[in-house]
């Protein structure tokens, strides 16, 4: 008789539980200010809330209120200051050359991201993450994972805010075939090559070729003279060969309307700045909108208005 089989103890995981940072209502308030309230309600959403838009949702802080939520994990606090961020960021614009799969989602991108990053050899270098900005629209990041985290601690509480200071943040819609990268500056070489690695990591995960969309400076003043805004900058161009002008290569006018300003100038002292330079660039106070001949982009609003 064979002997009996000893039976194999079961090894039993121990979950984690990830730690969580309380931050007093005053200071979330203060996190939330900017972000807008229809983003918020699918960010928490994707975190595995049901909240719906009601009458008691008067401002952001509500939300959290209503869903007794004070105590957030790293990746959440991450999450709400990447939402935070949005608003701040200019954006370079892109088409997608083929055809979406139409139930690409959280989860598919987040695969694609890792699996594209394993190819380059990059999965050790960023943390990459997903999260919904509305039905069509998804912002993708990817967080370096060595880079430092900025701990704030406000009038001497024991509530922190803390959020990682260098990321690659783009923004997907499917509906119309575009993808926002986050701008380089341009002037920093190692900026300038992470950009084309992230476009890389993208073209990967939606498996197709992605195509720069740059504004034309009769499209610029079209969307200038149809704004809703009061422009308070337009920066014009002066190439010489077009200028016939030596030393002066961007003519910059300000003022609290400056389209309005402009029109008035050459009405009544015959002066067309527009003979001297083409439109490059248009914003409103505080850079709150921005536009630019080389596509640069800010305000989400914006997107695919006056942009085709």
């Amino acid at each position: 008789m064979p002997p009996a089989r000893k039976k194999k103890r079961r090894k039993t995981q121990k979950k984690v539980t990830e730690e969580k940072i309380s931050i007093a209502p005053q200071i979330l308030e203060k996190l939330l200010e900017g972000v807008q309230l229809s983003n918020l309600l699918q960010l928490a959403k994707s975190w595995g809330y049901k909240i719906q838009e009601s009458d008691e949702l008067k401002q952001n802080i509500d939300l959290f209120s209503i869903l007794n939520i004070n105590a957030f994990t790293r990746n959440q606090l991450a999450d709400l200051w990447a939402l935070r961020t949005l608003k701040n960021k200019i954006w370079k614009k892109f088409t997608i050359a083929d055809p979406i799969p139409p139930r690409l989602g959280i989860t598919k991108l987040n695969q694609g991201l890792k699996t594209a990053l394993k190819s380059e050899d990059l999965e050790k270098k960023y943390t990459p993450y997903v999260f919904k900005l509305d039905t069509h629209l998804f912002h993708i990041v990817l967080e370096f994972v060595d880079e430092p985290f900025l701990v704030e601690i406000e009038n001497a509480f024991s509530y922190q805010l803390i959020k990682p200071i260098s990321r690659h943040s783009s923004i997907l819609d499917k509906a119309e075939k575009m993808i926002y990268i986050e701008a380089s500056d341009g002037t920093n070489s190692i900026k300038a090559k992470n950009f084309e690695s992230f476009a890389t990591i993208l073209q990967k995960v939606l498996k197709t070729s992605l195509e720069r969309v740059r504004v034309r400076p009769y499209e610029l003043k079209e969307i200038a003279d149809n704004s809703q805004e009061n422009l308070k900058k337009v920066v014009f161009v002066c190439p010489r060969e077009i200028s016939g002008i030596e030393g002066v290569d961007r003519i910059t006018v300000e003022g609290d309307d400056v389209v309005a300003g402009l029109k008035d100038i050459a009405s009544r002292h015959e002066v067309n700045i527009e003979k001297v330079g083409a439109w490059a660039e248009i914003s409103s106070a505080n850079d709150e909108f921005l536009l630019s001949l080389d596509g640069k982009i800010k305000k989400l609003s914006l997107i695919n208005k006056g942009m085709k």
